[in-house]
């Protein structure tokens, strides 16, 4: 009789891991909409879903933890890792470097 309850709960897990997936992915949908959002390839759409999700599971972390003084949300860079958004972001632009060799 074991083995019945671990294939229900085996069984529970996957449908509702399938369903968070869902949920996720029409999340992203609506993001990728709403920040106008396209993907050169449905390889490149996947893997901007996968750091979504993660960015979406690091955000969703930090607003249920009580001692946080503030929240967070998706922006337009949640669909960035933290290495390319610094990147992108954050680096110097060439403008400034030019200025800086100027002198």
């Amino acid at each position: 009789m074991g083995w019945f309850w671990s294939l229900l709960i085996l069984t529970l897990l996957l449908t509702l891991s399938k369903s968070l997936s869902s949920f996720t992915s029409d999340q992203f949908d609506t993001w990728c909409k709403q920040h106008g959002k396209t993907y050169s390839s449905e390889q490149e759409k996947q893997h901007r879903l996968k750091v979504f999700e993660h960015n979406h599971a690091f955000v969703t972390h930090h607003n249920t933890e009580a001692n946080s003084s503030y929240t967070l949300s998706l922006n337009a860079f949640a669909d960035l890792t933290h290495h390319e958004f610094k990147a992108s972001r954050l680096g110097l632009s060439s403008s400034a470097t030019d200025l800086k060799n100027s002198d």
